[in-house]
Order: structure tokens, then C-alpha cells, then sequence
């Protein structure tokens, strides 16, 4: 398969007078053009998705938020349902919908929506990777392909699991993908779409519910709030450690460097060293189900059935910063 380039267009110097002027034309007096320079700047870190936070709700709105003020930019409409699954690719938001869309917005275009793709089942995860879309659903067993080259279209690509998908996520240009009876497909997107390694162990009647990983780890979460970890020892990947980390179902997780994080419907998100999966902090601030969790550089943010988004200091203790108010409804997505 000819493998295209995403369609990504530069940051160009037309686009930058453009928004320059924008916001030129939105200031009153000769004070607020002092600061020209300055709005300048926010609107462009605006059109870069590392210093936006994106959020999706039941509410079916996407929230745009400015991750350095931590305030609204934008809200996004188009889906009819909850909005399970979210990712962003190069200068694209993609979100996944249990009305059984997925839809792609282009940051640089102020969020316009520019495609739609409709399946017949809802879609719970969504990864995007060089320009490709995958999607799975817990009401199917069978990934599907699009691509984001030329022109939008559904591949042909035929790779399933023994169960019904439950997550997928992105290391280094692979798809590793997630049944919801622990059984795993790492799929190289560089390699005409390769399965190149699959983990059975649907034997343990694990029933995950979501993961993280990175190249060294893949780390399940239960619905029995239990945590599954496995490490690559370059040959397999092998079970090394399993222990009840929360009360009830574990319904999001994030890693980062030195961290990974779970949120569970037992009220609370947790943060655990990726050294020696010691608990290193508990957030309880949160009065109803914690659903989403991200690391976003600096920060961790955390969102649940309060309808509230609260953003946390990655320091020794996880300091609190602010809540993010605008959703009407439970959060349940982050990126």
C-alpha cells in the first residue's frame, strides 16, 4: 500500500498575518495595541494542539481550553451523543461519538469541522497516527482503518480480536490495541499494517476496561479496579506486577515520564511511580465518578460526573491550580 502524507499544511506567513490582524482589528484603543503582541501570541498557541487541552463531555460539546490560562477558547457542536473517544493528529482534532461518527476538525481552519466518517456501531476509541484513523468499539471486535492522505477514505484492512475492543493507544508509529478480555495487538502503521506482536492472556479472565503504555509497559485497568502491568523484556511481554489499586471499575488512565495515573468510579484518581508502582498520590477532591485523567506536560488533569475538569502542578505533592468549569454534563475525555 502506497503510504501518502497526511494532509498538513505549514504554518505560513499569510496565515500568521492573518491572525495577526484579526487581532489588530478586535482592539479598541491605543492601550489594548500595546499588547498586540502579546494576543498574537496566545491566538497562534491556540492553532498548536501541545498548548491546547481538549475535553469532550456527555453533553456532546469539545471544549477547547488555553493550557497555559486554563481558560475557554472554544466550544465545539456536531455530535449527537456522548462523545467517548478523542485524539488529535499533527493539526487535527479527531473525536469518536456513540452516535456512530467520527469526526476530524483542523485547529489551523479556527476548528472547522472538514470531514465526517459514519460507522453503524458507536465508537468508543479512536488513535490517529502519520495519516491514519483507527477506531474500535466495545460492541465490535474488528478495528477499522481510514486514511488521511489525498482524500478521506475507509481502508481495507482487515484485523480483529477474539473479544470486543476496549482501548487503543499509540507508541512510535504503532497501534496497540486492547480487547476487553486482556488480549493485545501491536500493529506497525509503517508496515502495510502488521501485526507484529499479539498477548493472550484472556485466560485470566481480566476484564479490562482501559490502558496505558509506553514501549516498556502496557498497564491495564479492571473493572474490579484492579491494575495488570506487563514489561517488555524485548523478547515478550511478561506480567510483572498486579494489585488492587482502586475500589471499583478504573475508567481512565494517562503515563507520562515518571508517572501513570488511574481514575476510578470509586471517587478518586491516583498517581503511581512507573520505577516501583508505589502510590505516590491520592486525589480525593472530586465529590461524584472520576472518569478521565491526563497528563499534559506540566500538568496533570483530572474530570468526572461533577461535571468539573480540575488541573494539578506535577511537582512532589500534585498541587491543585483551578477548576475548569463549562461542561454541562460528565467529562469523559481529555487530551
Amino acid at each position: 500500500m502506497k503510504v501518502t502524507k497526511a494532509k498538513v499544511p505549514p504554518i505560513s506567513i499569510i496565515r500568521v498575518i492573518i491572525l495577526y490582524l484579526d487581532v489588530y482589528k478586535q482592539s479598541k484603543t491605543r492601550i489594548n495595541r500595546k499588547v498586540l503582541i502579546f494576543d498574537s501570541i496566545r491566538v497562534l498557541n491556540n492553532y498548536n494542539t501541545n498548548n491546547i487541552i481538549i475535553s469532550t463531555s456527555e453533553d456532546s460539546d469539545i471544549i477547547i481550553w488555553d493550557k497555559f490560562s486554563l481558560e475557554k477558547v472554544k466550544t465545539l457542536k456536531g455530535h449527537k451523543k456522548f462523545i467517548r473517544s478523542l485524539c488529535t493528529n499533527n493539526n487535527f482534532i479527531i473525536t469518536g461519538s456513540l452516535d456512530g461518527s467520527i469526526k476530524i476538525w483542523d485547529i489551523w481552519k479556527n476548528y472547522e469541522l472538514i470531514h465526517t466518517f459514519e460507522e453503524n456501531h458507536d465508537v468508543n476509541s479512536i488513535a490517529s497516527c502519520l495519516n491514519y484513523i483507527i477506531s474500535g468499539s466495545t460492541s465490535s471486535s474488528n478495528l477499522t482503518f481510514y486514511s488521511m492522505g489525498e482524500k478521506f477514505s475507509k481502508l481495507d484492512v482487515n484485523i480483529s480480536h477474539t473479544t470486543n475492543i476496549s482501548g487503543l493507544q499509540i507508541v512510535e508509529n504503532k497501534l496497540y490495541s486492547s480487547s476487553i478480555y486482556f488480549e493485545f495487538k501491536i500493529i506497525d502503521l509503517k508496515d502495510n499494517f502488521k501485526v507484529i506482536h499479539t498477548i493472550d492472556d484472556t485466560s485470566s479472565k481480566f476484564s479490562i476496561s482501559t490502558f496505558c503504555c509506553n514501549s516498556k509497559y502496557i498497564i491495564g485497568g479492571g473493572t474490579d479496579g484492579e491494575v495488570r502491568i506487563l514489561q517488555n523484556d524485548m523478547r515478550d511481554f511478561k506480567l510483572c506486577k498486579l494489585y488492587k489499586a482502586h475500589n471499583d471499575k478504573i475508567r481512565g488512565m494517562s503515563i507520562s515520564g515518571k508517572y501513570f495515573a488511574t481514575a476510578s468510579w470509586d471517587k478518586l484518581a491516583k498517581v503511581w511511580a512507573l520505577d516501583n508502582f508505589t502510590l505516590v498520590k491520592t486525589i480525593s477532591e472530586h465529590d461524584r465518578l472520576v472518569i478521565a485523567v491526563l497528563f499534559k506536560n506540566d500538568i496533570m488533569l483530572t474530570g468526572g460526573s461533577d461535571k468539573l475538569i480540575k488541573a494539578w502542578k506535577i511537582n512532589d505533592n500534585f498541587d491543585f491550580i483551578k477548576d475548569l468549569t463549562g461542561h454541562l454534563d460528565t467529562i469523559l475525555c481529555l487530551e
